[in-house]
């Protein structure tokens, strides 16, 4: 067991800054038992790839496995997902605050990425990855892949899990839907995302990964 790490690829997705407050405490204890570990960044408004650098991490962008001969797949991609938005727009007024011309942006760019996470499975296969939670685009596409690769993929509790009502359930599910494992604060968080949809056997109390650090 003492070398149950050794050389064993790590690699986890990372973003906003708050994002290496909770993951690189991980990787860092695994990479000191011998792990080799790496992050990715995707594409959002905001770039991903500041966090990585201020953070002095070893990263890759996920665009950079994507091929030429991936654009007519992006492609289709693309449009099936706008066909779908386009249907729903006038039926959801949630969708209709965001502006259009970001809207489409978007809906490639996810397109883009649906391809890109593929690939680097394909291409760089980790033996185990990492991501906050799966409830953005990146860490739901992420966690997909790896679960069709069979690369175990682990999650965390972001904050304070204080939705409890029937209306704001769409906080709450999605949790983990393709997360071999999601690691919470304690037994009330645990409690909570079960309540929500969540397998029980894969929703497991362990602490908060940050909070030595603070103290």
């Amino acid at each position: 067991m003492d070398n149950f790490w050794k050389n064993k690829k790590i690699t986890a997705y990372i973003a906003l800054k708050h994002h290496s407050r909770f993951i690189v405490p991980i990787m860092e204890k695994l990479a000191g038992m011998g792990a080799k570990s790496h992050y990715l960044v995707a594409q959002a408004e905001r770039s991903q790839e500041i966090t990585a650098i201020e953070t002095g991490l070893d990263y890759s962008h996920i665009f950079e496995f994507l091929k030429k001969s991936d654009n007519d797949e992006i492609n289709r991609i693309y449009l099936d997902l706008r066909d779908t938005f386009a249907s729903t727009l006038v039926k959801d007024i949630a969708f209709t605050l965001q502006v259009q011309t970001v809207l489409d942006k978007t809906l490639f760019t996810t397109a883009q990425e649906y391809v890109a996470f593929r690939n680097y499975f394909e291409t760089d296969r980790p033996d185990l990855c990492i991501a906050l939670h799966e409830v953005n685009r990146w860490g739901k596409i992420f966690a997909f892949h790896a679960k069709r690769s069979g690369v175990p993929f682990i999650t965390l509790q972001e904050g304070l899990l204080t939705a409890a009502s029937a209306n704001l359930n769409f906080q709450m599910t999605g949790h983990v839907q393709y997360s071999t494992l999601c690691f919470v604060w304690g037994e009330n968080s645990r409690k909570k995302l079960v309540s929500f949809e969540a397998p029980e056997q894969r929703v497991i109390p362990v602490g908060n990964t940050h909070l030595s650090d603070e103290i």
